[in-house]
């Protein structure tokens, strides 16, 4: 699956909720996110409202994903996929930080080289 499908309700079906638990290191942890990012709901970030899901790049070559879910619940059953494909979760996840002003945002770092799929 090269997308992911949305259901009439904007949220993702359940395809593409199996395609983020199953997806496989060999893939690159930096395509799995851009594959949950194409069906992230209120995806761009934005610091002032401190919603959407945005990544950043570090000088050695790291990237870290912020999402905060803002209580969609198909960005709730994202990251219940995300959270099922436990090499991702334990590999990548940083920080599950309090909620501030009533937003949790979940902090993912990939490291340099598991952001692109391994040759």
């Amino acid at each position: 699956m090269d997308d992911p499908t949305i259901d009439v309700h904007g949220c993702p079906t359940q395809e593409t909720l199996d395609e983020i638990a199953l997806w496989p290191k060999e893939r690159g942890w930096g395509e799995l996110m851009r594959f949950v990012r194409k069906a992230w709901k209120f995806r761009d970030y934005d610091s002032n409202d401190g919603g959407g899901l945005a990544a950043a790049m570090f000088v050695d070559g790291s990237e870290l994903w912020l999402a905060a879910p803002l209580g969609w619940s198909g960005n709730e059953d994202l990251l219940a996929a995300l959270r099922e494909n436990r090499a991702f979760w334990s590999e990548c996840l940083v920080a599950l930080p309090a909620p501030t002003q009533g937003i949790v945002h979940y902090q993912f770092r990939l490291d340099r080289g598991s952001h692109d799929p391994i040759s």
